[in-house]
């Protein structure tokens, strides 16, 4: 929903704006002022090149896309964050992103993406006011050109930021290695040779840099350049953490008059999580703050890898785990192997089982190992001394989970058809044994909320011990909550209850945006872009646990979603909300 934001308007700032520019397979040596010979011509870029800052020992966490924005957004790791895989995951509304730092920073965002899988139906737009992926999956057309990602980025500059702050991503895929163009690549005439599309990426990014610097941006403004992943050709299963293929490009040119102790990381190791508060931290920085102090390691912290993971097909296929420590690469898979990046720059050849264990003892790699994978699951895959109780590759230990999953999936799919869920759903809250699984717990309340079974959710609430649950239960029935009313929870009780001291009361930033709009609404007056912007992730994520749910035991997602509602949605159900209803889509989910 569009709003028209006038000179008052909530998002004036006066923070150095930030531009993300991310590439798709993108290799450490394609850097940009890499190549003199696809520069030629192109001086707005070449006249840049002096200002930005390299690093050349940066690893990407994973080999696929979503883990890896994953932990730009939010600056965490892998076991924090959760996204595993690319598919229907998104980032826990607990973990705070860059873009909603952004927004509460009073600065526009968006996201403009040339390609899958950065779309909006894969949980990635949490925080973005503004996402946009306008090729035609349905007919084929997975990708679109670089150019036209550029260009619709400088006409929402235009025409809807104008001289406000702006965190904006951009995401090419054009380096992504295809055997033959798509469609829209022929209708364009774009070559697919990797040159070619070397020297197209750096037309659009210098056409960009002229526009910026038209509209008196460019010097004003932070400016990150990012490879994702590198290269997957030619590459053998045993190389899947290697250099070649997680070693990436990273620059960085900081707005003019913006002090900072970038050059003090010299050759250390960088890691997306230390890039992803980097970002946070440029949001957050205010010139009058002087020189920026970004998050820098005393030592060389070690570096988590991990391919793809599908545990839910069988257990059968199990991810490589790999460590990279100070100029060494160790990996797990059927056992520990050990690469010395420095002597052997791909890790084509490992280190010998007698070095491999000199190096693991010198340097306490099972030790960091343990350290870095805590979970059980993954310790149990590194070497014997090592292994712990807890997980097995046997598919018999997780038979109750996977039998909950079924049980999940049956019931979406009958109410997908509106199959007599209210009958359904009483049947479901006679057998006791189903209130003993908190997935099945939390996906039963998400559906009786929906259909206003205010009898099943009180029970589930009480069962499962949820006072959220029983208020919004006890609420709807007109009747005094049984129990003592604070925190988050006395925002549901007194909607005129001031917002000025919320976090003092409740840290949960999702439902004080609902709050906060609803309260507007409920006034008759404008809501917020905050508000709006978390009404769509809501419905993002509402819509992604139920794909995911009956993707479950087609595709490699690495473990369910927490089911429940959240707060925020229990918010929109209090009775004096419920006409807000519409905003959730509900029908769609």
């Amino acid at each position: 929903m569009a709003l028209s934001l006038t000179s008052c308007s909530p998002f004036s700032s006066k923070k150095p704006p930030l531009v993300l520019v991310l590439v798709e397979s993108l290799e450490e040596g394609d850097y940009l002022c890499s190549e003199p010979l696809l520069f030629e011509g192109l001086e707005d870029l070449k006249q840049e090149c002096g200002s930005f800052l390299r690093f050349t020992r940066v690893f990407a966490p994973s080999p696929l896309l979503q883990p890896q924005l994953a932990s730009l957004m939010s600056g965490k790791e892998l076991t924090e964050h959760g996204v595993l895989n690319n598919g229907v995951q998104a980032i826990s509304a607990d973990i705070e992103t860059a873009a909603e730092r952004a927004i509460q920073r009073k600065m526009r965002t968006a996201f403009y993406s040339g390609g899958v899988p950065l779309q909006p139906k894969f949980g990635i737009t949490q925080g973005f006011e503004v996402f946009n992926d306008s090729f035609d999956s349905a007919s084929g057309h997975f990708f679109r050109p670089f150019s036209d990602v550029v260009s619709q980025a400088l006409r929402w500059l235009d025409s809807e930021v104008a001289g406000r702050s702006f965190f904006l991503t951009l995401y090419a895929p054009d380096m992504l290695s295809r055997e033959v163009p798509d469609e829209s690549s022929l209708e364009n005439e774009r070559p697919i040779d990797r040159n070619s599309r070397l020297r197209e990426l750096y037309q659009n990014l210098d056409f960009f840099i002229a526009e910026l610097k038209k509209r008196k941006r460019w010097e004003k403004t932070h400016f990150v350049f990012l490879g994702l992943g590198g290269s997957l050709n030619d590459l053998n299963p045993g190389n899947k953490l290697g250099s070649q293929l997680l070693q990436v490009p990273f620059q960085v040119k900081l707005a003019r008059g913006v002090e900072s102790n970038l050059l003090e990381i010299g050759e250390n190791l960088i890691t997306f999580p230390q890039i992803g508060s980097w970002i946070q931290s440029l949001i957050d920085h205010k010139p009058s703050q002087g020189k920026i102090q970004l998050r820098i390691s005393d030592e060389e912290l070690p570096i988590r890898q991990q391919s793809h993971f599908w545990p839910w097909l069988g257990l059968s296929h199990w991810p490589h785990l790999g460590l990279r420590y100070k100029q060494y690469l160790f990996t797990s898979f059927d056992k520990l192997e050990a690469y010395d990046s420095f002597a052997d720059r791909n890790e084509v050849e490992s280190l010998s089982q007698e070095e491999t264990r000199r190096f693991v003892d010198s340097l306490q790699i099972q030790e960091v190992f343990s350290r870095t994978y805590r979970d059980q699951c993954h310790l149990s895959l590194l070497p014997s001394e090592s292994k712990t109780i807890g997980c097995s590759r046997d598919p018999q230990i997780n038979s109750q989970l996977l039998n909950e999953l079924k049980i999940l999936y049956k019931w979406s799919l009958m109410l997908e058809k509106n199959e007599r869920p209210a009958k359904n759903l009483q049947e479901w809250s006679v057998h006791k044994r189903n209130f003993q699984s908190a997935y099945l717990n939390g996906w039963m309340a998400a559906q009786a909320l929906r259909q206003r079974e205010w009898a099943i959710l009180f029970e589930l609430g009480q069962r499962a011990k949820k006072k959220s649950w029983i208020l919004v239960s006890q609420m709807n029935f007109h009747e005094s909550p049984n129990f003592k009313v604070s925190g988050c929870l006395s925002y549901f009780t007194d909607l005129n209850k001031s917002i000025s001291d919320f976090y003092k009361n409740c840290q949960d930033s999702e439902l004080r945006k609902v709050v906060e709009g609803l309260y507007q609404l409920r006034q008759k007056k404008k809501a917020s872009e905050s508000f709006w912007a978390q009404v769509s992730s809501l419905n993002q994520r509402r819509r992604a646990k139920i794909i995911n749910l009956q993707m479950m035991f087609k595709n490699d997602i690495d473990k369910p979603f927490d089911f429940s509602p959240s707060l925020a949605e229990l918010y929109f159900f209090l009775p004096e909300n419920s006409r807000f209803l519409g905003f959730l889509d509900l029908e769609k989910s």
